[in-house]
């Protein structure tokens, strides 16, 4: 599913219109996998929770407007 919202952000005093659109598979295997390699001294229970189908459900690309 392809959902694209709208907005306006700033970062390092540039201001710039972007589109957020949702992301699904590979990309967030890719995500989860960064995680694993960042965070994996933690806990099974934390890495869980940040590589979940529900963590990965607010995964966002931005798009420039």
């Amino acid at each position: 599913m392809r959902v694209l919202l709208f907005a306006g952000i700033e970062a390092g005093g540039v201001e710039k219109d972007v589109a957020f659109e949702d992301v699904d598979g590979e990309i967030n295997d890719a995500v989860n996998a960064a995680y694993r390699s960042r965070y994996g001294r933690y806990s099974g229970a934390t890495i869980q929770r940040i590589t979940s189908t529900t963590a990965g459900s607010t995964t966002m690309r931005l798009l420039p407007r």
